[in-house]
């Protein structure tokens, strides 16, 4: 055999090595592009499994879904089997929508698309949970929670936190929030002991680019707002507003927050007007018997600028 055969041998031979490999690599993507679904929703089972499991809880789901883009989770059951403030946790249906690539180039406050919950009872009772163990205090850099959606829909949400004496209660809460048109909210009812019971509350809402505006909130007769506003859109830089206006106790009320991240603590700007307040009438708001605040507020108008972990 000729050195010009055998050199022709050896790049036939190479040539068949990179076919064959990209043959398997070809056949392993297939593998993964049929089986990546069963294989991902086992990994975030078990996951979710052992985490429950170290949180004293037994957590139990039925899991679908693409996990690359979305996961839904029905028929969610949650108990106690240890010290846990989570008593008891039940969920219809919890469906999740997100952007891999947004979570890896813009982070978590980009990620989140559309979040749907309903049929959902929980029970907390933080008396209930394990004691903390020590560390040492370490100022660490703030930041503001990013987890707003583009889209949220909750449907019969119920919440009940125990309390000694008496127990604070969300009943029937259903809230849309749609970044295109308007939603709703309404809850059958709220009770925060020592303070009020509020039933059949209601207002409309609009959500474009994670600005909240609920319009016209009636708690009660006295105590209704036409706007509350919380403007979450730059919340990725540290930044959160909260602005509302109506009437409480009776009189009109103005408000404006701004709270952004300063380094290791966290700066306001808050600017309030109130006029013609009620005392009495706040006073019945936050659960104050009859006769113990009186008085009126005539005008009243409050700025402020400060760092919160200054006095």
């Amino acid at each position: 055999m000729g050195e010009e055969e055998k050199n022709e041998n050896r790049t036939h031979d190479r040539r068949d090595w990179i076919r064959w490999l990209f043959i398997g690599l070809g056949i392993l993507f297939l593998l993964l592009v049929v089986f990546h679904g069963p294989l991902l929703r086992a990994v975030i089972r078990t996951v979710a499994v052992k985490f429950a499991a170290g949180q004293n809880l037994k957590l139990d789901f039925q899991l679908s879904g693409d996990p690359l883009d979305q996961i839904t989770l029905r028929n969610v059951h949650a108990a106690p089997t240890g010290p846990t403030a989570v008593r008891a946790l039940d969920a219809g249906e919890v469906k999740l929508d997100y952007s891999l690539p947004d979570l890896v180039f813009h982070g978590i406050s980009d990620a989140l698309k559309n979040v749907e919950a309903h049929d959902v009872t929980a029970v907390i009772d933080s008396s209930q949970a394990p004691v903390p163990t020590p560390t040492p205090a370490t100022k660490q850099k703030v930041s503001l929670p990013a987890y707003f959606p583009d889209r949220l829909v909750m449907s019969n949400v119920n919440v009940t936190i125990r309390k000694p004496a008496e127990d604070m209660v969300i009943k029937n809460l259903n809230l849309g929030l749609y970044p295109k048109r308007e939603g709703a909210l309404r809850i059958d009812k709220i009770a925060i002991p020592g303070v009020n019971t509020w039933t059949n509350i209601t207002a409309t809402t609009t959500y474009a680019d994670k600005n909240l505006y609920l319009h016209n909130l009636t708690l009660d007769q006295n105590n209704k707002f036409e706007t509350v506003n919380i403007d979450a859109s730059q919340m990725g830089k540290g930044k959160l507003g909260v602005n509302f206006k109506g009437t409480l106790g009776g009189g009109e009320v103005a408000s404006r927050i701004e709270l952004s991240t300063e380094g290791k603590t966290y700066g306001t700007t808050t600017s309030v007007h109130a006029k013609d307040i009620s005392l009495a009438k706040l006073g019945e708001l936050v659960g104050k018997s009859a006769g113990e605040l009186s008085g009126e507020v005539k005008n009243a108008d409050i700025e402020l600028k400060c760092s919160l972990d200054e006095p």
